[in-house]
């Protein structure tokens, strides 16, 4: 996969807590505020559906047996929401570095953006790729990112002078988690099944 970084981004106005809550703002749902306890069992929020892409992603940083405290946060965030542009992936990320900064915690991006899919994966229920969440970040100004979702291996890739990209919004809005995206996944698994490979990727014509 080759994706683009684009100038939109998600910002985390943050500071640690003496306790073990973490309480959250989200600035652009009319601050609405959501707030759970280190010490109990992280579970969905049943009506704040932007909630649980922070509680899962706090969820399994606690699962790699690393230790952190509570924190307040506020997030805000201009990348348009529903139209392909990774708006999940992009709060996946900024509130894994938020901990990782915070709590100086031994994680580097790659690592920050496997934990964003699992958590989109396994606790919103989203069964996405990892390409949303690397390009999120380790995308770079003026490259591309050569992206192998095997081995997850990534390079930055320089631009060509004269080369313009053009990532657009749509302006088609869809979720992933209430879309065809898990169905296609599925039927993806299901074609390499058939050929018994891995991946759709190992099958030759």
């Amino acid at each position: 996969m080759l994706p683009c970084a684009i100038d939109y981004q998600t910002v985390i106005s943050c500071a640690p807590r003496d306790d073990r809550t973490v309480r959250v703002i989200a600035a652009d749902y009319d601050n609405q505020t959501d707030e759970f306890s280190l010490d109990a069992p992280i579970i969905s929020h049943d009506t704040q559906q932007w909630s649980n892409y922070v509680r899962g992603v706090v969820k399994h940083l606690q699962q790699r047996n690393i230790h952190f405290g509570g924190a307040d946060l506020v997030i805000s965030g201009n990348v348009p929401q529903g139209a392909g542009l990774s708006s999940s992936a992009s709060l996946e990320v900024a509130v894994g570095t938020v901990f990782q900064q915070l709590y100086h915690l031994p994680l580097d991006g790659a690592q920050i953006a496997l934990n964003g899919q699992e958590a989109e994966n396994q606790f919103v229920g989203c069964n996405c790729g990892i390409m949303d969440q690397l390009i999120s970040a380790l995308g770079k100004k003026d490259h591309a990112l050569l992206i192998d979702c095997r081995s997850l291996g990534t390079k930055a890739v320089s631009m060509p002078k004269g080369v313009a990209v053009v990532i657009i919004n749509s302006n088609f809005k869809r979720t992933l988690v209430g879309s065809e995206y898990n169905t296609r996944r599925e039927q993806c698994e299901t074609g390499a099944r058939f050929f018994q490979q891995p991946a759709l990727r190992d099958v030759t014509l």
